[in-house]
């Protein structure tokens, strides 16, 4: 996914938009700071996602789990089309 950078002085004075595009699109903003970093902006309901999803493929034996239970459910709806 390739995410759309701004500038700071940028996201300041479009804040509110920016604001509204991110919760439309779901789709993260870098910012990129005076300092010449870069920060992403992204919707808090998408972190916590992202974090939940790190969490549960963090021990081997639930990821090799949750691999299989997706393959299964590929397999089922494979055959259901």
């Amino acid at each position: 996914m390739k995410m759309r950078k701004v500038p700071y002085a940028q996201a300041s004075a479009e804040l509110d938009a920016l604001l509204d595009e991110l919760c439309q699109s779901h789709a993260p903003i870098t910012i990129t700071a005076p300092n010449g970093e870069d920060v992403v902006l992204i919707r808090a309901a998408d972190y916590h996602g992202m974090l939940e999803t790190i969490y549960l493929f963090s021990s081997p034996k639930n990821s090799a789990r949750l691999i299989e239970s997706t393959k299964q459910l590929q397999g089922i709806r494979a055959t259901h089309d």
